[in-house]
């Protein structure tokens, strides 16, 4: 879990506040230094007798820390005891301390390991009060707290357990419950007990489960993609590089987020807020497993080892190209689909019919705006400008290659990347502007875009101008330069800030994260969507087929339509005008 991730995050926080200034010890922090570089390394036998030597230290400003870390490192290292005693001394003794939400956490953790069911029950009580968003626990634990819930309601605890708890859960909370208790049920093959459970309950005036009745009424519960046969359960790893530190010692504050990791982060975030949005609907239930790649191909390698004992139903990464042929040749070989959120590379996907592209490739975007070129402006003779770059060069010859095919004329002109070299040879290409009905720039430089842009409307060319998204966010290209030559561009991130999905998302994002949703929460939004509404719909089969031949998806900003093809085809024309960005 990302829980797990971004602990370190929480392992350095600040000292606590006192009336009375507090001494240091030296020895105390030489310890819990120590102790930390052991918790990194996964000894967390050893960090917590570390800890719990710090802690023999007359009280100092580290007491609290010791007693906390002691706490979480006896949580990882299975002494459920001792862990259960160290972090409920920490809130009950100390409850204004930083650390009192995460020693919530994993003391309901601690609690819900217990081999005790009246123990079992109190921690997921508490797991579910720290569901509710409050100023003093920070979201990343309310967060937490959801998916933990949920994995030990429907994976680890025991229908006596869950019907303790039922009787005292909110009433938000009670299908969610519901839904456990007759999964578990069943999973011990007492289908009369389940049957019994959901009728009370809805005896009780609750409302309809989707989940609970596709699972009385036809699930198997061993099932998977790779049995041919729907399973209630969708079991989704998410691969990505957050980039969380290893060196605890270095970070003194929880709010530090490394600034690589903001996007991952980000888009993960959004994912796991589609799925939510959706779960209410569906009749599946999906569990998040998350690793964090680190963009290094050691620690993926190491990784495959955690998909060999959650074996998921679909891998959800990498975003970087070594990482990801890494993950997909391991998904090849296990016959699991993979989803890469937002690499353009087409070379991923080649000779492997399990692993997908969500975001359309660079390729399919030359694609698409040739097929706009020619069939909806009508033109025949386009300039292709490209200089040099890899990016470039795949969008250029992809335009040129489609635009040919359907019957039209593409003609290359070849630029330098560096703008000083460039501007000479585009001056001197006139004839590159006199005999071409369009151009296509798929450049990314600034300047030398300008200089195109100014050339056609200086002589006042009768030129169908195509570029890249990014023109419509360039600053030194004049506003007025882009309306009078109306550019068309391609894009999959389009703004529908309008529509009632959007509105709904935004409040709700606003209202948990107290900041508006970025362009990569949205994108994560929509692909959680997305996949909801694709396993919600799979009743068995092959799945990448299945995926393939699914009717397009419309989400709040992103199109999602495989059209028989593992590369993404949802890509959208757009035109620069006076009036703002339109869709023709």
């Amino acid at each position: 879990m990302i829980k797990y991730l971004f602990l370190i995050c929480f392992l350095c926080w600040g000292s606590f506040l006192f009336a009375q200034p507090l001494n240091t010890d030296a020895q105390a922090t030489k310890l819990i230094a120590e102790a930390k570089i052991m918790f990194s390394e996964n000894k967390f036998s050893e960090a917590a007798e570390t800890f719990e030597n710090a802690l023999l230290r007359p009280f100092n400003t580290m007491t609290t820390t010791a007693m906390y870390l002691s706490g979480v490192s006896s949580y990882y290292n299975h002494d459920w005891i001792n862990a259960q005693y160290r972090l409920n001394q920490l809130i009950t003794s100390y409850p204004k301390s930083k650390y009192v939400g995460d020693a919530q956490y994993h003391l309901a953790l601690a609690e819900m390991n217990s081999e005790n069911a009246s123990v079992q029950a109190m921690g997921l009580e508490r797991m579910y009060a720290l569901r509710e968003v409050m100023k003093e626990i920070p979201l990343a634990i309310t967060n937490e707290a959801k998916q933990a819930s949920k994995i030990y309601a429907f994976h680890h605890l025991s229908s006596e357990v869950l019907n303790r708890f039922y009787k005292k859960v909110a009433d938000k909370y009670k299908t969610e419950l519901i839904e456990a208790i007759c999964y578990n049920y069943l999973r011990e093959n007492n289908r009369n007990e389940a049957q019994a459970v959901y009728q009370n309950y809805l005896n009780e005036g609750k409302a309809s489960s989707p989940f609970a009745e596709n699972l009385l009424l036809n699930a198997n519960l061993t099932a998977s993609q790779n049995s041919g046969v729907s399973s209630p359960i969708v079991n989704i790893a998410v691969m990505l590089p957050f980039f969380t530190p290893n060196n605890t010692v270095e970070i003194d504050t929880m709010d530090y987020v490394p600034e690589n990791s903001q996007m991952p982060l980000e888009l993960y975030e959004g994912f796991m807020e589609g799925i939510e949005a959706y779960s209410q609907f569906s009749k599946k239930k999906y569990f998040i497993q998350v690793l964090d790649t680190k963009r290094d191909n050691n620690t993926v390698q190491k990784q495959l080892d955690a998909l060999e004992k959650l074996q998921p139903d679909m891998i959800i990464g990498e975003i970087y190209n070594k990482q990801s042929r890494l993950i997909s040749e391991w998904a090849t070989q296990h016959a699991v689909t993979q989803i890469i959120p937002l690499s353009p590379t087409r070379a991923l996907i080649e000779n492997k019919r399990n692993v997908f592209l969500l975001n359309p490739s660079t390729t399919t975007h030359g694609y698409k705006m040739a097929e706009y070129a020619y069939r909806d402006l009508g033109l025949r003779k386009v300039t292709v400008w490209t200089d040099g770059r890899s990016a470039t060069a795949t969008l250029a010859n992809a335009f040129a290659a489609r635009f040919q095919v359907m019957g039209g004329t593409p003609i290359i002109a070849n630029i330098d990347s560096v703008y000083n070299l460039a501007q000479p040879q585009i001056l001197q290409s006139k004839d590159k502007f006199t005999n071409s009905e369009g151009m296509y720039i798929p450049i990314n430089n600034e300047e030398t875009v300008g200089l195109i842009l100014s050339l056609i409307d200086a002589n006042r060319y009768k030129i169908k101008v195509m570029a890249l998204p990014d023109v419509a966010f360039y600053e030194q290209i004049e506003r007025e330069l882009k309306e009078v030559c109306g550019i068309y561009y391609t894009t999959t991130y389009t703004p529908q800030i309008e529509s009632e999905g959007y509105k709904s998302y935004f409040d709700n994002h606003l209202l948990n994260y107290n900041s508006p949703p970025t362009e990569y929460h949205i994108v994560g939004y929509d692909m959680g969507q997305y996949i909801s509404r694709v396993w919600d719909d799979y009743n068995g089969g092959d799945f990448n087929q299945f995926l393939r031949d699914y009717v397009p998806s419309y989400g709040i900003h992103i199109e999602y339509d495989f059209n028989r093809e593992q590369d993404n085809q949802g890509v959208r024309i757009q035109q620069y005008t006076a009036d703002g960005i339109i869709t023709p």
